[in-house]
């Protein structure tokens, strides 16, 4: 208000608590870093996998199938490597770089195809009818190829984010087992 003159009579103030607000914002900021720390500080080759286009293809292709999912796969092995060509590797972390041996990070993402040795057609179905079924964790001791075609021993984990299984994105862990394995044989062989 102001007198005759348009002089103020007095102030009014005001004023808004933003703290909730800016700690919403912060969080939303360090979000996507919490995440890089975590994906670049775990001791094992760590992958962000999409499996939607796969997904989406493995739905197609069983809508009209009256075995169950894991009898059509095994009996068309050309349909799997087209779902392993269609699942891509998005992110990696340098652990993966220095297991799988590609020449630089970018030869890791794309088609997981190449990593995926023919033995293993049974442990990628058994994956897939797992992810299908929306069972969100999937892991197993399987052969995986390097970038460089040697084969190795690994224990593989994939595991869907809360609330992505219907999204087909998921982490994918693998570890070198072949010490493991090797040590193992040595103390079987002891005995």
């Amino acid at each position: 208000r102001r007198d005759q003159a348009g002089v103020p009579l007095g102030w009014i103030e005001f004023g808004a608590d933003v703290t909730a607000q800016r700690r919403a914002e912060w969080a939303e900021e360090a979000s996507p870093l919490h995440y890089q720390n975590v994906f670049e500080a775990i001791p094992a080759a760590v992958c962000a996998v999409d499996f939607s286009a796969a997904r989406n293809m493995a739905l197609e292709w069983l809508k009209n199938v009256d075995v169950e999912p894991r009898q059509w796969f095994t009996e068309h092995p050309d349909e799997v490597r087209k779902l392993m060509r269609a699942t891509l590797c998005l992110d990696v972390n340098d652990f993966t770089v220095e297991l799988f041996r590609p020449p630089d990070r970018s030869g890791m993402l794309g088609s997981i195809d190449r990593f995926w040795p023919e033995s293993t057609l049974p442990d990628y179905i058994d994956w897939i009818v797992n992810a299908l079924s929306g069972q969100n964790t999937w892991q197993r001791e399987i052969r995986q190829r390097t970038y460089d075609g040697v084969e190795f021993d690994s224990w593989f984990t994939s595991r869907f984010a809360p609330g992505t299984i219907d999204e087909g994105y998921f982490i994918v862990t693998v570890i070198d087992y072949t010490e493991v394995k090797r040590s193992q044989a040595a103390i079987r062989q002891s005995e």
